[in-house]
Parts: structure tokens; sequence; C-alpha cells
């Protein structure tokens, strides 16, 4: 299983059980999914090589 599957598998994971289940327990798995979506965007960006032309990469 790659990288990317894995953690989609994860955030699906925390997912399932934001929607199980209720209370400040829920705003708990909310946090830790957006944190997982950071952490993943971020290794997306650090696979990619940054272009110094690109002006929108400046």
């Amino acid at each position: 299983m790659n990288i990317i599957k894995k953690e989609q598998a994860m955030l699906d994971k925390i997912a399932n059980t934001y929607y199980k289940t209720e209370g400040p327990m829920k705003e708990m798995w909310k946090k830790k999914w957006y944190e997982g979506i950071k952490n993943v965007a971020r290794r997306c960006r650090e696979m990619y090589p940054v272009i110094k032309e690109d002006r929108l990469n400046k």
C-alpha cells in the first residue's frame, strides 16, 4: 500500500469516528482530521520541486 492510500485510510477512519461520536470528543476528532489534512498537503508539496521561474511559487 502506498503512502497516499495509507494517509487516505487514516483520514477515513478519523472521519468515521467523528460521525459516530458526540459532544467534546467530536470536536477533538475534527481537529485531528484537519491536522491530518495539513500533514498530507505538506507532504504533497514536498514531493514536487519548486520551480524558481514560476511567478506563483515566489
